[in-house]
């Protein structure tokens, strides 16, 4: 990880107005966080800043959005991927939909924007896809991303499932293409995929 002090080095040469953090999970160190948002503070810049963080570690430390709101902080880009426990616990998310849901109302409260991101199966069905769209409109989400379960070359899913492919075009191992073969017939999946984007949007 950059320094705290290397950081904010970085951004005080950047002109740009609106900033995002591409560490995967901005919160795995709290205190370099919180370090990294007194320096801010200190430098009094005025930016807008987007990261990506897990739900679980917002639950855990809510004084540091807090911290990170005076600072600038606009949005947080979570994964939920899936709306059941089970669900989570099958792709090893090792997190649950209540701690989704309560780092929500920890967000929303702070008038910080979230965006969620959702993993749809090959194997959905199309009551599947109508309950994540009601969980959406349920929970007032307004900026869903969707990605289709895609076993990337080089993990542990792709030595799972390289027998099961669908195709070994890896154009489309672009998380928005089955690559995997569909319960329900491809073009349906697809009108379903669409309709999901369609319900925020």
């Amino acid at each position: 990880m950059k320094s705290p002090e290397r950081v904010i080095s970085e951004l005080m040469r950047l002109r740009e107005r609106k900033i995002l953090f591409t560490d995967d999970n901005f919160l795995i160190n709290p205190s370099r966080a919180e370090e990294i948002a007194r320096l801010l503070k200190k430098t009094k810049m005025k930016r807008w800043f987007t990261f990506q963080a897990r739900s679980d570690s917002i639950v855990k430390y809510p004084e540091l959005i807090v911290h990170w709101k005076e600072v600038g902080l606009k949005g947080v880009f979570i994964g939920f991927e899936k709306i059941q426990d089970d669900a989570l616990a099958s792709i090893d998310k090792k997190n649950s939909v209540k701690n989704n849901e309560r780092a929500l109302e920890i967000l929303r409260s702070l008038g910080i924007d979230v965006w969620a991101s959702f993993i749809v199966d090959p194997n959905y069905e199309k009551e599947d896809f109508e309950h994540l769209r009601q969980y959406i409109i349920d929970h007032r989400i307004e900026t869903p991303t969707f990605s289709i379960l895609t076993p990337l070359p080089g993990t542990y899913l792709f030595e799972e499932k390289k027998e099961k492919l669908a195709t070994k075009d890896y154009d489309l191992f672009d998380i928005a293409h089955a690559v995997l073969h569909t319960k329900l017939p491809l073009n349906e999946f697809y009108q379903e995929y669409a309709k999901l984007w369609d319900t925020p949007y």
